[in-house]
Order: structure tokens, then C-alpha cells, then sequence
């Protein structure tokens, strides 16, 4: 198990001889493992992408940012278990790990879409040693390179165009107020004439 600072645990604490604590584990390995058969982690989305890689089924309990929805995705496909933290106790985690130990169906479906991720025209490393030897051999492929960076940082932040946009703005906004400030000093006007005439 991930974990950096061991004085976090209580002096009744124990830790069972069977978990180890390490301030940083290699992931990739871990997951490639052929006796691996569950992983705990976050939802971030490079851990749902290793563990599918990997084909590793996973209990995620997100914290913040895109974890939640990586979770929930990886649920609503069929090869995870989303727990919310809040609501979390022993035996909620005891029974999804359960679940995911000895249903069949969580591994099933892991293991199509690992297959759906690795049916490839070409592996990735093939494929990065192609493009730098593209970009090499012409010389750093300028004509690959976006045109935006030839432009100037209003231009490329559309400052120029926000510009007139809050120009145009606050100008109706201007104009609709003294219109509004016309129209009630015209109303005030006619009805203390009217009260005058009395």
C-alpha cells in the first residue's frame, strides 16, 4: 500500500504482517503482475487507463477533479466498483472487495475492454519511434507545427475580440440605463405636474 508517513497511524493501530507500506510503488508493475486481481485506487484517469491496460478490475473511491467521473464511467462499463467516502465503513469495502474477488463478471468485462484497448494497427512505442523519425528527417516538420504560434498573445487569447465585446456591453448597458433614468424623470415630471393642476 501507498503510504508516506507511518506516525499517521494511532499507537493501537497494527499493521498486519501481510500489507506493506511504502512511501512509492511502481504501478505498472504491480498491475502487470499475473497474480494481481484487484486494485484500490482513486479513479484518476492514468490509474483507470493502466488498470485496463493491465486488465486489472478496480474499487474506486474518487477524492476530487475528474476522478468522479472517470469512476463513474469505469462503473457504468462494468468493470468497477465506485464508493463514495462519506458513506464508507469496514464492511462496505469488505463486501465490494468480496464482489469483485468472486464475481466473474467484473474480470469478464475488464478483460474485453483491455482487448477493445489493445487492438491496435501498430503498438504505441512503433508508432512514437515513427513520428521522431519523421520530424527528423524533415528537418522538425515545421509544416506539423500549429500557425497560432505565429500570432501575438492578444491575438491568440482573443483579447482584441473580448475587447469589443465588453465595449459593445456595457455600451447597451449605458444606453438602456439613461434611457430607463429619461423614462422615470418623464414619469416624476408628468405626475408632479398632475398633482400641481390639483
Amino acid at each position: 500500500m501507498k503510504w508516506e508517513n507511518e506516525s499517521k497511524f494511532g499507537c493501537d493501530e497494527i499493521i498486519p504482517p501481510n500489507v506493506k507500506l511504502l512511501p512509492w510503488l511502481p504501478q505498472q508493475d504491480l498491475l502487470g503482475h499475473p497474480k494481481i486481481k484487484l486494485f484500490i485506487n482513486h479513479g484518476g484517469l492514468n490509474s483507470k487507463q493502466e488498470a485496463v491496460y493491465h486488465s486489472v478490475p478496480f474499487i474506486a473511491l474518487p477524492v476530487f477533479a475528474d476522478q468522479p467521473i472517470n469512476a463513474q464511467k469505469a462503473r457504468d462499463d462494468g468493470y468497477a466498483i465506485l464508493l463514495d467516502w462519506d458513506n464508507l465503513s469496514e464492511d462496505i469495502l469488505f463486501d465490494s472487495i468480496q464482489l469483485m474477488l468472486f464475481d466473474p463478471r467484473f474480470a469478464s468485462r475488464m478483460k474485453q475492454v483491455s482487448t477493445l484497448m489493445h487492438d491496435q494497427r501498430d503498438k504505441p512505442l512503433d508508432r512514437a519511434v515513427y513520428w521522431i523519425e519523421y520530424v527528423i528527417r524533415h528537418k522538425g516538420a515545421s509544416h506539423l507545427r500549429s500557425s497560432s504560434r505565429k500570432l501575438s498573445l492578444y491575438q491568440r487569447g482573443f483579447l482584441d475580440v473580448m475587447l469589443v465585446v465588453l465595449v459593445f456591453t456595457f455600451s447597451m448597458v449605458y444606453v438602456v440605463f439613461r434611457l430607463w433614468r429619461c423614462f422615470a424623470s418623464c414619469v416624476m415630471y408628468s405626475t408632479s405636474a398632475a398633482k400641481k393642476d390639483e
